[in-house]
């Protein structure tokens, strides 16, 4: 278990870089498969306002959706409560595709799969993004995979909080630059006027 730990700590150093929330998650994504055990499959969707849309999928035979799921399914899909999914609580469950929120010709392809772990990533009292971790074998996760699973949710959150400060911090100093050079312009102007 120590040894996942430090593959968590890893990809946590590595995820902190990431320039995009999307390539984050992506990164994350890739990142959990190969740290849970008994991860085969995935895929990782990100808030958009009021919904949810399709950031990467692997593993999967079918092209990423274009069409966005809402809180509800993906609650549905979870199998638990908001507040579990707002305090980073992973759930393995056995795959019923009806409760997955696709659109039915995109179920087709969770035929051959059996188990789910699904991780909400919490941030400000919303759930930021999900990760869905899928699995083809007839047996569970093993155990392992829920603490597992568990760190890599808050831990998300954090590295998630950080991207976001950052990009708010980039648009600040842009908008400040802007205002600067129309400020400098309006003096320019002003001093050609006199």
């Amino acid at each position: 278990m120590g040894g996942s730990y430090q593959g968590m700590l890893a990809l946590l150093r590595e995820l902190v870089g990431c320039p995009t929330l999307e390539n984050l998650l992506v990164a994350a994504l890739e990142g959990a498969m190969r740290l849970i055990p008994g991860a085969q499959a995935g895929s990782v969707l990100l808030r958009q306002e009021n919904a949810y849309r399709f950031v990467a999928m692997r593993g999967h035979e079918m092209p990423l959706p274009g069409y966005t799921l809402n809180l509800q399914d993906e609650l549905r899909w979870y199998g638990g409560s908001l507040e579990e999914a707002l305090s980073g609580w992973p759930r393995a469950l056995q795959i019923q595709a009806e409760r997955s929120g696709l659109l039915p010709r995109d179920r087709q392809t969770l035929q051959g799969m059996r188990w789910l772990l699904k991780i909400p990533i919490p941030l400000q009292g919303r759930v930021e993004a999900w990760i869905n971790l899928d699995r083809f074998e007839a047996s569970p996760f093993p155990p392992e995979a829920l603490p597992l699973a568990r760190e890599l949710a808050l831990s998300l959150g954090v590295v998630l909080q950080t991207i976001k400060e950052r990009q708010n911090t980039q648009a600040r100093l842009e908008r400040e630059e802007r205002l600067e050079s129309t400020n400098h312009l309006t003096q320019i102007r002003h001093c050609s006027y006199v």
